[in-house]
C-alpha cells in the first residue's frame, strides 16, 4: 500500500508504514545526534 505525506512542502513516497517510520526515525536521529554535536561544540570552547 502506498501513501504520501507532504514534509517541508515536499509530497514523499511511501511504500508501506515500516518505510515511513524508518524514515521518521532516522529524522530524529539526525535531530537528536545535531542537539549532541552544537552542545559539544558549546562546552568545549
Amino acid at each position: 500500500m502506498r501513501f504520501f505525506k507532504k514534509i517541508w512542502g515536499i509530497i514523499w513516497e511511501f511504500d508501506s508504514i515500516g518505510e515511513y517510520a524508518s524514515f521518521m526515525f532516522g529524522r530524529l536521529l539526525g535531530v537528536i545526534t545535531l542537539i549532541v554535536a552544537v552542545y559539544l561544540l558549546i562546552k568545549c570552547s
